[in-house]
């Protein structure tokens, strides 16, 4: 992703930086992710210590949260208190994608009597 794309992101895995620990779940500004040494950016983002997201206007981006709820963000939070996943997919304009369970057969035995 381009520096230019970025948004903002969301810490993932808790870590250090500087003299604070930065803990999963925190909002970082696009300003805060720009300001990190290219490297150190760098080595976070590809080893999902942080999620990044683009700065695209119009363009809605769903973040999990910690406690089990929903973001929605758009340059911006755009909601208030967290959201379920229905929610946050129907503030996003998108379709939420749940992978269905597999049903199959199973391990039926029959009980011997």
């Amino acid at each position: 992703m381009n520096l230019n794309e970025i948004g903002g992101g969301v810490v993932r895995r808790t870590f250090r930086m500087g003299s604070e620990q930065v803990f999963s779940g925190k909002k970082l500004t696009r300003e805060q992710i720009l300001a990190m040494p290219i490297v150190n950016r760098t080595a976070l983002i590809e080893k999902k210590y942080i999620e990044v997201f683009m700065a695209a206007p119009g363009d809605r981006h769903i973040i999990a949260l910690t406690e089990g709820g929903f973001d929605v963000i758009e340059g911006r939070k755009l909601n208030e208190f967290p959201l379920t996943r229905a929610q946050a997919h129907e503030l996003a304009g998108t379709i939420d994608e749940v992978p269905k369970p597999h049903v199959g057969r199973g391990n039926k035995r029959k009980a011997e009597h």
